[in-house]
């Protein structure tokens, strides 16, 4: 037994409307969660290659493409599926920044010590965008779970 039940005025998903929880922020069918991951992974992944390639470093590009990626994620996401890419943003840049930072090969001196300080050193100057990146995504993620459901609720006890 479910604690709500489907009001009989609402388009039935086998009609061909999407059930309000496979919505995006935008009303339109909203993608699923691994597609959510690779919309917040890929740019940030090219960002930092692009940046390590071009400055050395990461930079502006990376913070951009990170940022937008992550944003992009939790409002195109399905509103069932929206606390994923919530708290995704830390995890990508944990994951994607020292993977790219390996492979594009600028990490740091020839010892052990110096590679690992070379991978570390990008994560540890990056923390303010992904802080800032985190709380955007959190509040928009909380937005769609809260307001559009009271929308929803509100609309269809007008009906």
């Amino acid at each position: 037994m479910t604690a709500t039940r489907e009001k009989e005025r609402a388009p039935h998903p086998d009609s061909g409307a999407p059930h309000w929880s496979e919505h995006s922020a935008f009303g339109t069918r909203g993608v699923p969660l691994w597609a959510a991951v690779l919309i917040a992974g890929v740019p940030t992944a090219v960002g930092t290659l692009l940046d390590l390639l071009i400055w050395s470093k990461p930079d502006l590009l990376f913070k951009s493409c990170f940022f937008v990626g992550a944003v992009l994620a939790v409002t195109l996401v399905q509103r069932r599926n929206v606390f994923g890419p919530m708290v995704q943003a830390p995890l990508v840049l944990a994951v994607v920044m020292p993977v790219i930072v390996l492979i594009a090969g600028t990490g740091g001196g020839s010892g052990l010590t110096g590679k690992i300080l070379g991978i570390v050193n990008p994560l540890i100057s990056s923390f303010p965008i992904m802080a800032a990146t985190a709380g955007v995504t959190l509040g928009i993620g909380l937005v769609r779970i809260f307001v559009t459901q009271r929308a929803s609720d509100q609309e269809d006890e007008a009906m």
